[in-house]
């Protein structure tokens, strides 16, 4: 749908799972507030997507996420 090269895949795959680790991090952290750093770290994902990603791409890759259209081709099998 989006239509990421290898490279794109492999830059999207790492810092996606570095995200999660960051999260996972943030919300075992008792010292710091959650929410704050969580947002913090969604602003940052979005910025480095922007740096991989298209224009186009990432208008694709945002809507998928945030379920603003379907996953799967529209048409019937």
């Amino acid at each position: 749908l989006i239509g990421f090269d290898d490279a794109q895949a492999n830059q999207l795959k790492t810092l996606e799972y570095t995200f999660l680790l960051d999260v996972r991090k943030a919300e075992k952290c008792c010292f710091c507030n959650k929410k704050k750093r969580v947002e913090k770290l969604k602003t940052k994902r979005a910025t480095d997507l922007q740096k991989i990603l298209t224009r186009e791409q990432f208008i694709k890759y945002d809507a998928v996420e945030n379920e603003r259209i379907k996953k799967h081709p529209l048409w019937a099998e």
